[in-house]
């Protein structure tokens, strides 16, 4: 999903504002198919142990997830402040920076508050957003939990993920947005019913072994539902993008059965690499390509024609290369660490 997202922003560089390129100009919602993997994944591993009182649960699992996201978060977001002093003292940036408001600025963005009206979100490394909104889930975790609990049957669960998506659809229209690609404080609204409908599909969860080729059979209605859908309703009516949000339902439930089809498509040993790989990767996107406009400049390669798609190309490999950088040496050894510090954390569940 990051790489769809990775794919959303060199289409920009590629084709402009106003050019178009199939399912790849959606890729914003990969944010979306992130937030309902997140929700179904955390309710696998926890819902039950929450639903048992596990003593000192709630501190241990805020501390996993903080040892999951922040050392990576927190590196990127210093280098895309350092990016961003380098561009306004030598690049085409503004030309002065205020120095306490700057700093102030990037404490609240370390402390992942920007989605939650205490910052500007658009500031330093935009597409971490998503991770303050994510941050928030987290710490309201027990409260989605309870929240889905009170869903007793499958029905209802299916019930309460169409209706949350239509509450969705009706609050952005009344907005007045025109597409799900809304970040920030609305962005935390794409969080809570994606993230609930996680959960909720966690509970109606198929039974490997039993359920395989139904699951493969959602998988594939999945895949091909939102295709459809994208390139069709999802351009052309306003917020017709919300119907994909069904079908990427379908996908995460029928990818949980853990069938034939799911396991070549998802689990080989390529895909879980760049799965693993796919949170760095996303946090870097944006700094790893502010280089390459400024060698491009450099080299004098804005003349020819074909330089858009050379510099979209060339953002993609800077995404892909950086984030595994990212990963292997900041990212997982960070996690590591923090989890031993946490004492005997390391061998519990990695949620």
């Amino acid at each position: 999903m990051a790489l769809w997202v990775v794919l959303y922003h060199a289409e920009k560089i590629a084709v402009g504002d106003t050019g178009y390129i199939p399912v790849i100009h959606h890729g914003y919602l990969g944010v979306d198919v992130f937030f309902l993997i997140s929700g179904f994944i955390l309710a696998h591993v926890y819902r039950h142990r929450f639903a048992g009182g596990e003593a000192g649960l709630y501190r241990h699992f805020v501390w996993l997830r903080f040892a999951r996201v922040w050392p990576a978060y927190a590196s990127v977001l210093v280098i895309a402040a350092a990016v961003e002093i380098v561009r306004a003292r030598w690049g085409t940036g503004s030309s002065h920076i205020d120095l306490l408001p700057y700093l102030w600025e990037f404490v609240r963005h370390l402390a992942m508050l920007q989605s939650w009206g205490l910052a500007d979100f658009e500031a330093f490394n935009q597409p971490s957003w998503s991770l303050s909104a994510e941050w928030a889930a987290y710490l309201a975790f027990p409260l989605f939990l309870f929240a889905a609990n009170l869903a007793r049957t499958n029905a209802v669960r299916v019930a309460v993920i169409a209706l949350a998506i239509a509450l969705l659809w009706f609050v952005y229209r009344q907005a007045g947005f025109v597409s799900l690609n809304q970040a920030g404080g609305p962005g935390m609204m794409r969080l809570a019913v994606e993230f609930l409908s996680g959960i909720l599909l966690c509970a109606m969860a198929p039974v490997h072994g039993r359920d395989e080729r139904v699951g493969d059979i959602a998988v594939i209605a999945g895949i091909a539902g939102a295709c459809l859908v994208l390139p069709t309703l999802g351009r052309w009516l306003p917020l017709g993008d919300v119907l994909a949000l069904p079908f990427f339902a379908l996908l995460v439930w029928g990818a949980a059965a853990g069938g034939p089809l799911a396991r070549r498509l998802l689990a080989n040993r390529a895909m879980l690499f760049l799965g693993a790989a796919s949170y760095s990767i996303y946090l870097v996107q944006l700094p790893a390509a502010a280089p390459i406009a400024a060698i491009g400049k450099a080299l004098g390669l804005y003349a020819l024609a074909a330089w858009p798609q050379i510099a979209a190309v060339a953002c993609i490999a800077a995404a892909v290369v950086a984030g595994i950088a990212v990963y292997l040496f900041i990212e997982q050894p960070a996690r590591v660490f923090l989890r031993r510090v946490r004492g005997g954390a390391a061998t519990r569940p990695p949620a």
